[in-house]
């Protein structure tokens, strides 16, 4: 992975960061035998979860090219269900710490309206919350989810353990990587520091995760999600802290919103998520008008498409009415993907640090929870 970030800041004060968190302790067990088993007869997987369920594993389903085998379900609009709920081979996976989200609910009723508690598995809190219950009262296989550990940062468990070696990827190897990223943050953490900078020293309201290409957008996704939920809160002394983080696709999104960044309000702070492609040159004989596409594959123009947009923020950092910072990762696979989500989790816990706030919460989202519950109680009635 390369990181580039703009305008440089050549020698950042800093913090130093410590990888307190369990998250960086990469302690996955490996996969049982009766559930190795389970998944090496599936051929399609349905897996059933909300937010942090779901978001961690969509980086790497994207990155490594899954998702025609492996099915995300979450929402409880029906349109959806009907989609997978038929689907051949298939093993439905629900993932809930506690079970007691109304979505998860609804679905796992579905389950049981459908007949299919036979071909599903429960990853849950190893031993308590009610979907652990349903599961044991059910004989339903489960498999844990470290209870110390909240869902948007549960990048290395069992679960991803179990379904990404049905596919051939060598978890072990990602654990690994990420473990060397982390000691070398420890080690030198200015990376942490100059991108604490750029998000939230540099006064802007948004920031703007725009992801090129499909492998990308995924992680995108999470990154918003663990930036919107840890960061954005009130610290001990009452202090509203956050940036607004908004999911954009490349190159689609050039065509719909890059005329409002350019000229319209600058209050953006940007990451760019782009392939490398540098490897990625083709011979072909078109005829014209195509000829000057000769020798470029799709992924190169890709990369070209999302160099010409960042460029045009780039050369208006010198003006401090267009000033939008920019921090660029550039990615080539799934080692270079663990990469970032390392950087990333260090840079929430370096954050919350820094701007007072515990990161590893998320007390606004339960008030509408809460909410949820009470509508339901009265309907029920």
């Amino acid at each position: 992975m390369h990181l580039k970030i703009l305008p440089d800041i050549s020698h950042p004060e800093k913090k130093s960061f410590k990888a307190l968190h369990p998250m960086f302790t990469y302690d996955v067990p490996p996969t049982p035998p009766d559930i190795k088993e389970k998944f090496a007869k599936a051929q399609n997987f349905v897996v059933i979860g909300i937010g942090g369920s779901t978001i961690p594993l969509k980086v790497f389903l994207d990155v490594a090219e899954l998702n025609d085998h492996v099915h995300i379900v979450e929402t409880v609009d029906s349109c959806r269900w009907k989609k997978v709920k038929h689907l051949k081979d298939v093993l439905f996976c629900v993932v809930s710490k506690s079970g007691e989200t109304l979505e998860i609910k609804t679905l796992l009723g579905e389950l049981v309206t459908e007949k299919l508690l036979d071909r599903t598995i429960a990853i849950t809190d190893p031993a308590k919350g009610s979907l652990r219950k349903f599961a044991s009262e059910n004989k339903i296989p489960t498999l844990d989810i470290p209870s110390d550990i909240g869902g948007r940062f549960t990048n290395f468990t069992p679960f991803h353990r179990a379904l990404l070696e049905r596919f051939g990827i060598r978890f072990t190897d990602l654990m690994e990587h990420a473990k060397k990223v982390s000691e070398s943050l420890k080690k030198d953490s200015s990376i942490l520091e100059k991108l604490f900078i750029q998000t939230f020293k540099s006064s802007k309201e948004n920031l703007i995760l725009w992801a090129y290409g499909e492998r990308f957008a995924g992680l995108a996704s999470w990154v918003q999600q663990v930036v919107a939920e840890s960061l954005g809160k009130k610290t001990n002394a009452g202090k509203r802290v956050g940036i607004f983080p908004i999911v954009l696709k490349g190159p689609e999104d050039q065509h719909s919103v890059l005329q409002l960044l350019m000229d319209g309000p600058q209050r953006n702070a940007f990451w760019f998520f782009v392939p490398d492609s540098s490897d990625g040159q083709v011979k072909r004989n078109l005829p014209e008008p195509l000829k000057e596409l000769n020798r470029l594959s799709m992924d190169q123009i890709l990369n070209v498409l999302a160099e010409s947009t960042i460029k045009t923020f780039e050369e208006r950092l010198g003006h401090s009415e267009t000033l939008q910072p920019l921090s660029v990762f550039t990615l080539r696979g799934m080692e270079d993907v663990v990469e970032a989500i390392t950087v990333v989790q260090a840079f929430i816990e370096y954050a919350g640090e820094k701007l007072e706030v515990s990161a590893f919460d998320q007390p606004g989202v339960e008030r509408g929870k809460q909410i949820a519950r009470e509508i339901i109680k009265k309907l029920s009635s």
